[in-house]
């Protein structure tokens, strides 16, 4: 999977309009020496990776709860846990194909957030409604989200070096942010006695990730992130 990724990262890379060089653009342009730290492209990258991990690792966290506590049983909520496992695979999968034929990335980008929008406003419904549909476009959404985070590291780099620094900026910065997620569903879910407002919270989130990955996705240029002095 992560081979037809970087594939899906180089076509997409490839298929840009030609650009400015950098040095040659001004304000904006990085600088010689502006490593990732320092650089608002890879602050893009890391921002996607930490509202997209944060949503992620919420749902593994408490979806089981959320389920057992809507009256389905543990082994039933479990395997629903694999199905939207599952279904992640399906949507990374799929982004990489259409990312490789040339669906702009920011589009691609807004749908995996809309479709986990969907999922976690739609598990609101169960017990009244079967849960199947929404673990699907939330398995889906979260997916795609986890590809084209792989996608932006690959897009905003010059080359291996260079992708190895921005990929351990982005995920230190990211993983950090969404350390408090799981903290802060169940934090919530303490305070109101019940599941709606944190479900819908995560729900909310899809607008800034939509957000920075369209952001996210208008940088691409192979000098966005450089080596620090």
């Amino acid at each position: 999977m992560l081979a037809l990724v970087v594939r899906a990262a180089s076509r997409a890379r490839r298929a840009a309009p030609a650009r400015t060089p950098v040095l040659a653009r001004g304000r904006g342009a990085p600088r010689p020496g502006r490593g990732p730290w320092r650089h608002p492209g890879a602050w893009l990258v890391a921002c996607y990776l930490g509202l997209q991990s944060l949503s992620y690792y919420s749902a593994i966290t408490w979806l089981p709860t959320v389920l057992t506590d809507s009256g389905m049983r543990e082994d039933a909520a479990g395997w629903m846990l694999s199905f939207f496992e599952l279904l992640g695979i399906a949507g990374s999968l799929l982004v990489t194909v259409l990312a490789e034929r040339g669906v702009p990335l920011g589009a691609l980008a807004a749908a995996g957030a809309v479709l986990s929008a969907l999922g976690f406003a739609g598990l609101l419904t169960v017990p009244a409604a079967e849960p199947y549909p929404w673990m699907a476009l939330l398995g889906v959404g979260q997916g795609a989200a986890i590809s084209l985070a792989t996608i932006f590291v690959v897009l905003h780099s010059a080359g291996a070096g260079h992708a190895g620094r921005l990929s351990g900026m982005a995920h230190c910065a990211g993983y950090t942010l969404a350390a408090t997620g799981p903290l802060a569903f169940g934090a919530v879910h303490q305070v109101t006695g019940g599941w709606a407002v944190p479900l819908l919270l995560m729900a909310a989130l899809a607008l800034p990730q939509a957000a920075v990955g369209a952001g996210a996705a208008g940088r691409r240029h192979r000098e966005a992130v450089t080596e620090d002095p």
